[in-house]
């Protein structure tokens, strides 16, 4: 996994915490099988007094960039038929679009803490697929969040992934 300079302790810390906090858990649509919805867990963000965050034009490409580079395989991770190179390929594409996302992240500091929340879990699910320890859990997760990123961020291009 990369490590971001530009992050302090504490608001990595803090970041940290947050997700914790903010974990909870739902009923997602993507299934971890054909036969079970697997583990059922969501990041709970929080919206902007009752609506969704504004966002940005990176955040909107970033995301808009992940959404294809999973498209692209969904239906092999769903069918479990997705080559362990490949899922570290998706592993690198979404960690370029993280990458991209923090270099020029200007979003203000609460919107920033929410979308923190939504990219902790992606930050486990890419090391996952990078290490090839429980890769397919670690797209399955990445996909989760990504839709529950469609719930707390304003993008005229989301369109929610396994539906």
């Amino acid at each position: 996994m990369r490590i971001y300079p530009m992050f302090t302790k504490t608001k990595i810390a803090s970041a940290l915490l947050a997700a914790g906090l903010f974990f909870g858990v739902t009923n997602l649509s993507f299934a971890a099988d054909h036969h079970s919805h697997g583990e059922q867990t969501m990041v709970e963000a929080k919206l902007n007094a009752g609506q969704k965050w504004k966002g940005d034009k990176h955040l909107r490409k970033s995301m808009g960039a992940i959404r294809t580079s999973i498209n692209t395989r969904l239906g092999e991770i769903h069918e479990n038929r997705l080559p362990s190179d490949e899922y570290k390929k998706l592993a690198n594409e979404i960690q370029t679009q993280i990458d991209y996302m923090v270099e020029n992240c200007n979003l203000p500091e609460a919107e920033d803490e929410q979308l923190h929340i939504i990219l902790n879990p992606i930050f486990e699910g890419v090391s996952e697929m990078e290490t090839g320890k429980n890769e397919r859990a670690g797209a399955v997760k990445v996909v989760k969040v990504y839709n529950a990123y469609g719930k707390y961020f304003e993008d005229s291009n989301w369109a929610p992934l396994g539906k």
